[in-house]
């Protein structure tokens, strides 16, 4: 039996669903809502099709060319990921296929279960789709629809084949790498020429040394110079003897002053040296700021432990609500952790977001912890993913939380049911009535 996931609103699944169950297909319990999901509920059903209907289902953009780009590039990431092969099905309305860009661009990614709807009034033939997708998919069975694949066409401005993408991934690949040798070369050249910059800059210092005491010889010799009245001519002069041993003591002398000035210069390195040790171990420990519950200065300290400290505020019972999302504000401002942005995102009620985050950053997630599940099922149900809602939250020990999603879940499924009752002709007004009623009650419960 074949495993097939909707990617679609809840508007009507009941009744296609139903119509693949009679042909023995395996459907999933519920639809995928929005493009930017479809893989998320593909890894996690793992379906043999996905039939994605493009009238119904909803996307980031609401520009007709941004929404099918949306979707090539959704379909070249499932060719190019683990489940290759997967058959996909598209719905769509164009008023001419055969002049469809777009349809000729997913045909050469190997999608051709392609079914047409010309205009708002056609109609589905739903037992014909689903004994389509039974049967082994042929491609000459859609050349009628789209007409014969035209190799010359001009797809660039819409897509572009897999060849043309990796032959970008390795330029930007070979690019990066000759960016990271040229900072490194450039790194090196400036240490050397700001060591040669500090060697000038020595001998600079050195050569005035050696001038401002040459000059100080020469007027100290100036003074000392008589005036010619002054000079007599001495009628003999002994040559004065220093003798030997005031010679030694003064060469003593200068070799003890040299060693007292080098040992007060390595006993002032000591000093120094111990207090900025002192300083840069006067940091409060990690430990220290989660138990005096400062989680924003903790971050701050301790940047790469950030998922940490971030765990140990969700999980902190003595904190309420309000004041968590204000430090996690003040958290992201100081760090553009992915776990972080998450939390701020559902706290600020923009769910839509907080899965896109999610989503794009699994790996930076790592195990989900209670909290971060509990959270991540309310998103899920928040955007009426119920499936997914019930499965990240399977392994919780916590039923008021699983018969909360399962309440919407029956909440949002009962209005589809009573919307498309009012549709349906010969009511009456008290039907009428009590179907708004019944709508305006199951309203309320998915507001809570």
């Amino acid at each position: 039996m074949k495993k097939i996931l909707f990617g679609m609103n809840n508007t009507g699944f009941g009744e296609i669903g139903s119509v693949f169950r009679n042909s023995k297909f395996d459907v999933v319990e519920s639809p995928i809502s929005f493009v930017n999901m479809l893989n998320d509920g593909i890894e996690r059903f793992e379906p043999d099709v996905v039939l994605i209907s493009m009238i119904r289902i909803g996307f980031d953009s609401q520009e007709k060319n941004e929404q099918e780009k949306e979707l090539i590039d959704f379909i070249y990431s499932v060719r190019k990921s683990d489940n290759s092969n997967l058959r996909i099905g598209i719905i769509t309305q164009y008023d001419n296929p055969k002049n469809s860009l777009f349809l000729n661009a997913i045909t050469q990614l190997g999608v051709w279960d392609i079914y047409n709807i010309p205009d708002n009034n056609g109609t589905l033939n739903l037992q014909g789709i689903s004994r389509g997708l039974s049967m082994v998919m042929n491609p000459d069975t859609f050349i009628e629809l789209i007409g014969e694949r035209d190799s010359s066409a001009n797809l660039k401005s819409l897509f572009e084949d897999t060849n043309e993408l990796e032959s970008k991934d390795r330029k930007i690949a070979q690019l990066e790498s000759k960016n990271e040798l040229l900072d490194n070369q450039n790194t090196e050249l400036l240490e050397e020429i700001s060591a040669l910059k500090n060697r000038i800059a020595e001998s600079n210092k050195n050569v005035s040394k050696k001038k401002s005491k040459n000059s100080s010889i020469v007027v100290n010799k100036q003074k000392r110079i008589p005036s010619t009245k002054q000079i007599q001519k001495p009628k003999h002069v002994e040559k004065s003897k220093v003798p030997k041993n005031l010679k030694k003591n003064s060469s003593k002398s200068r070799f003890f002053l040299i060693g007292i000035l080098i040992t007060a210069l390595i006993c002032a390195g000591c000093i120094y040296w111990l207090q900025f040790s002192a300083k840069a171990n006067s940091k409060p420990s990690l430990s220290s700021y989660l138990n005096k519950k400062e989680y924003v200065n903790a971050v701050s300290t301790y940047p790469k432990e950030v998922k940490k400290i971030e765990n140990d505020l969700l999980d902190d019972e003595s904190i309420d609500i309000t004041e968590k999302k204000i430090d996690i504000k003040r958290i992201e401002s100081i760090n553009n952790d992915p776990t972080v942005k998450f939390d701020n995102a559902f706290f600020e009620k923009n769910y839509k977001k907080a899965l896109n985050i999610y989503q794009n950053n699994t790996d930076e997630f790592g195990s989900l912890s209670d909290v971060r599940r509990k959270e991540l099922g309310l998103c899920y149900s928040q955007v009426n993913e119920y499936s997914l809602a019930l499965d990240v939250t399977d392994k919780l020990d916590d039923d008021e939380l699983k018969n909360y999603i399962r309440n919407r879940q029956i909440a949002y499924q009962n209005i589809q049911e009573e919307q498309s009752a009012l549709n349906h002709e010969g009511l009456n007004d008290l039907d009428k009535m009590k179907l708004n009623q019944m709508i305006k009650k199951n309203k309320k419960t998915l507001e809570n």
